[in-house]
């Protein structure tokens, strides 16, 4: 599902994740059978929502990652903190999806809204900048042409002042 974010910004969330090994190993912890068949569908789950693209949907406005949700949150611990589930999680995170439970949710979509506020506001202050600097090189550039205007008219009220004092010494003297 899509989560509809401030600013017309989006989140997918997709939930399609197979916990029937998982429901199974919980009932046999000690069957590593059922684990390495759990650990397979989820491997496969990553795999294939990693498959879906759903970043090059034009009409959305995503982060660059997925939240594959899995609404057992001893499931979520299980696949953090088991290390026979490490492959899983470096997948996951080489094809951009960070894994969630119930109580992670909520927590990653508000850091989500407020690190996406943090670049806008960050953005925006670049673009002061770029306009800043845009602004004070016209300025600095219309100074310059002003002084080089200033300077050729010193030069000729210069050479008219020169011109003028010939001339007035001329007549004086002629």
């Amino acid at each position: 599902f899509v989560v509809n974010l401030p600013n017309d910004k989006n989140i997918i969330v997709d939930s399609k994740v197979i916990l029937k090994n998982y429901l199974e190993y919980r009932q046999n912890e000690d069957n590593e059978i059922l684990k390495k068949a759990f650990i397979t569908d989820m491997t496969n789950c990553v795999t294939s929502l990693a498959k879906k693209n759903y970043e090059e949907i034009e009409e959305l406005y995503q982060p660059g990652f997925i939240l594959m949700y899995i609404p057992v949150e001893t499931c979520v611990n299980m696949i953090y903190t088991d290390y026979d589930f490490r492959k899983v999680v470096e997948l996951a995170a080489s094809r951009n999806i960070i894994i969630v439970g119930t109580a992670s949710l909520l927590v990653t979509l508000r850091l989500v809204n407020q690190l996406w506020a943090s670049q806008t506001q960050y953005d925006n202050v670049q673009n002061i900048i770029t306009v800043g600097e845009n602004l004070y090189n016209n300025i600095a550039s219309h100074a310059q042409n002003l002084l080089n205007i200033q300077s050729i008219i010193d030069k000729a009220a210069s050479g008219i002042k020169t011109e003028v004092n010939r001339f007035t010494q001329r007549k004086n003297g002629s």
